[in-house]
């Protein structure tokens, strides 16, 4: 680990001013840690982490338009990093760093972008492990409270919370509400046909057949187990077809029917905790060379593991016998999850999730099985798990580790996000360099997946935007480019004599190549009214628009005139 100093901006930017911190080069991401205004010492949670092996990675001088609210003769000693933000609109994380003088300066720059290009050559070499995963904006979303998110198909998915359930198409971000009710909590099972959902006042335990939602129909069972009332939470196992729900410090266990019966679930038995339970889930293990079936969950500190098909106690997933997990079983630690560890050297081993750090242990003996811990960059609002990656979800970032090897491999520089399905694929950003009115919907996809879960495109964040229906409608492609195609597309109608014309949108989309080309379709689309500030069309259906042509043509005049 090295150490370095620099002043970075204040949160209201370079105009408020400059916090003086400490940078600290750690594997292959600079921290900013911010020093305190009185005294040398250093906040325990970093500020910013810039990740050195993003593809975007930039470090360079400053000229005056870039920091406009920057001091004359500060400018010479300001240099610039840029990492990625968003891939779909290049949006880009500018950091900008105050140096004494313009020599420290250089030595920075020269610095930061060697050690840029070695990194780079190490991970082509095979010598680095580096994240894949990218980011992309797929729309804004005006629903309040959302709680979680599931991926139906290619192009639909889920989204729930505090005004009910909403059905979202990728290409139009108009939610289709399917029901009401306020949904803590979601899942789907068997191919996605069954809904188990906690919602309600009463916050009760529904299952149902998504079809239902879909026709407004009734099934000839309401759907709800009324013993779950006031659940707290529970897990589903779509294999093993278990459900699991909380309910003050009882834990109720049902198998869940695959085929019609007067009730689609049977009670299997309950447990009671002396505690209220804050984390559940479930696992199908192989243990010994056979499936088990695991229920995991915890309070407190504590974390505990329930063989489902076994009615024998619970056990403790921390063993007494090991002298180095004393800390952990006496401070109030708070837990987040249990991680079954595949592709590990050790046989049975778990990783277990807390707040202030992650444990491998043997599931069978509940001792160590590494003495090097995960270590999170600051407190986690949130986690997610796609084998074998785990997403931490911080206030300044989300930071990904390979818990088969043990290792921190990335980071994207989003604030404020958090996942609303259960492996990050759909997260929502409350990031205020990104966000304008409402918060936005985040994919997080590993770049060389052969199959995306979404079909996210470079440019399906943009929604579409209204038809017009008497006045010019401007496709912003370029600065001027659109303004030109416009001109040269009405003046050559001049000489037209009809009150009405067609006019096809220009549509990019990217061929086969990966490249994009124009395509130009007369099919016309529904209405949808979208803020004019966005960036167009996206889908193949293009507009039917009915303009008057002295006015179309004024317009137009007047525009070209201005170019």
């Amino acid at each position: 680990m090295i150490k370095y100093a620099g002043n970075i901006p204040k949160a209201g930017g370079i105009r408020k001013g400059w916090n003086q911190c400490q940078i600290l080069f750690f594997q292959t991401k600079l921290l900013f840690y911010n020093l305190s205004n009185n005294t040398n010492i250093v906040k325990s949670e970093p500020s910013l982490i810039i990740d050195l092996t993003d593809d975007k990675f930039n470090v360079c001088s400053i000229t005056p338009e870039d920091a406009i609210h920057a001091k004359k003769k500060d400018i010479p000693n300001i240099f610039k990093i840029s990492v990625e933000k968003l891939s779909s609109s290049r949006q880009l994380k500018n950091l900008y760093v105050l140096t004494n003088d313009e020599s420290e300066k250089d030595q920075y720059i020269s610095m930061l972008s060697d050690l840029s290009v070695k990194l780079n050559t190490h991970i082509k070499n095979g010598l680095i492990q580096c994240g894949a995963f990218t980011t992309k904006k797929i729309f804004d979303i005006s629903l309040k409270k959302i709680t979680g998110a599931h991926i139906l198909d290619s192009n639909r998915f889920l989204i729930f919370g505090e005004e009910g359930l909403h059905l979202l198409d990728i290409f139009d971000n108009k939610p289709t509400r399917l029901y009401d009710k306020k949904i803590y909590q979601l899942s789907l099972i068997l191919d996605n046909k069954l809904l188990v959902m906690l919602s309600g006042k009463e916050r009760t335990i529904r299952i149902k057949p998504l079809e239902c939602f879909f026709t407004h129909s009734h099934s000839s069972w309401n759907g709800e187990i009324f013993e779950t009332r006031n659940a707290t939470s529970f897990a589903v196992n779509s294999t093993s077809l278990t459900l699991c729900v909380a309910v003050k410090n009882r834990l109720l266990l049902y198998e869940i029917h695959s085929n019609p019966r007067p009730y689609p679930y049977t009670l299997i038995y309950q447990l009671n905790t002396p505690e209220t339970v804050t984390y559940l889930e479930i696992s199908v293990l192989k243990i010994n060379n056979s499936e088990e079936k695991i229920l995991w969950y915890g309070y407190s500190s504590t974390f505990m593991a329930q063989q489902i098909d076994q009615k024998c106690p619970s056990s403790v997933l921390l063993s007494d016998n090991d002298s180095t997990l004393q800390v952990l079983r006496k401070l109030p630690i708070d837990i987040l999850r249990v991680i079954p560890v595949t592709n590990s050297s050790s046989m049975n081993e778990l990783l277990l999730v807390y707040s202030k750090l992650g444990i491998y242990i043997n599931y069978l003996t509940g001792m160590r099985t590494r003495h090097k811990e995960l270590m999170w960059t600051a407190s986690p609002i949130s986690t997610s798990f796609s084998d074998p990656h785990l997403l931490v979800y911080t206030k300044i970032s989300i930071d990904i580790y390979d818990v088969s090897l043990g290792i921190w491999l990335q980071s994207f520089p989003l604030s404020n996000t958090y996942p609303l399905t259960s492996d990050g694929t759909i997260s929502l950003s409350h990031d205020p360099e990104l966000v304008e009115n409402h918060p936005i919907l985040i994919y997080i996809i590993q770049q060389n997946q052969l199959k995306q879960t979404l079909n996210i495109s470079e440019k399906s964040s943009s929604p579409l935007i209204s038809g017009p229906t008497d006045f010019v409608h401007l496709e912003h492609l370029e600065k001027d480019e659109a303004l030109k195609i416009l001109f040269r597309s009405t003046y050559n109608k001049q000489n037209d004599r009809s009150t009405s014309t067609m006019m096809p949108h220009l549509f990019n989309s990217p061929d086969d190549n990966g490249s994009l080309t124009t395509i130009t379709s007369y099919k016309p689309r529904s209405h949808t009214s979208v803020p004019l500030n966005y960036s167009l069309v996206r889908s193949p259906d293009l507009l039917k628009v009915s303009v008057n042509i002295n006015k179309t043509h004024a317009a137009t005049e007047d525009i070209w005139n201005r170019l």
